[in-house]
């Protein structure tokens, strides 16, 4: 169920008078307070909405009755794609890098994850359906510190294997999960696009990240947007 649905909740108990709280919302919702706190903060950062806080009550109200919530609705999977998205330009590190990072930032907005842009062209990122696919399930599995099993396919061939993912990277116009099989000290990175199958497992693994990361220093293989000149020997 998308944020909006929570909001569009949240917006109605306050219009029935029963001063609602991020505790109601996480409830209702079966999501941790954290979350119900970051929706109350979208609504009155990026939705205008003029929420106050009645100690009293210990629940929110509207300061002016007559404010209405903007028709915004999103689908989940627009989401997955703007998040997506917003990752991919984060992480986006050659011409116009500062412009790119904006507009990794705007998207983000609308990702509750948390500007205005110029008119040049900004480079096109594909949004593969599959690829899509992994990435929410590997972030969901680094969030859950989750273990996943993932069928693997690369130059050395076919290969499945339990792996403990640590954190998520772009580099030089491909994805890849840094984590490790075995061993927390023997990290590497693997690609996305090579992957034909992954499913979280409900196996937990103990992660001190800031720890782990630091044991990671092999660079990603490189690949650059090089521009070819071909050259025939006929004119076409």
């Amino acid at each position: 169920m998308s944020n909006m649905h929570r909001i569009h909740w949240f917006d109605e108990q306050i219009r029935s008078g029963r001063f609602p709280n991020s505790s109601w919302l996480a409830r209702e919702f079966e999501i941790s307070r954290r979350q119900a706190q970051r929706d109350i903060e979208y609504m009155a950062i990026s939705l205008r909405a003029p929420l106050v806080y009645i100690a009293k009550y210990r629940g929110y109200c509207y300061e002016d009755q007559t404010y209405r919530l903007p028709h915004l609705y999103m689908t989940e999977e627009e989401q997955r794609v703007l998040k997506y998205l917003a990752h991919r330009y984060r992480h986006y590190n050659y011409d116009q890098s500062d412009a790119v990072k904006r507009v990794a930032h705007l998207l983000e907005r609308f990702t509750l994850e948390e500007q205005q842009t110029g008119s040049s062209q900004f480079p096109v990122f594909k949004a593969d359906p599959q690829q899509l696919q992994f990435f929410e399930i590997l972030s969901h599995a680094i969030a859950e510190s989750r273990k996943v099993h993932i069928h693997y396919r690369d130059h050395a061939g076919e290969r499945q294997f339990t792996w403990c993912p640590l954190k998520m990277l772009s580099q030089f116009n491909a994805d890849y999960v840094v984590g490790y099989e075995m061993d927390p000290l023997q990290q590497t990175a693997i690609r996305l696009e090579g992957m034909i199958h992954v499913q979280m497992t409900n196996e937990t693994f103990q992660c001190q990240t800031d720890r782990l990361l630091g044991a990671w220093e092999e660079a990603l293989p490189v690949r650059k947007p090089f521009v070819a000149e071909i050259r025939l020997k006929e004119v076409q």
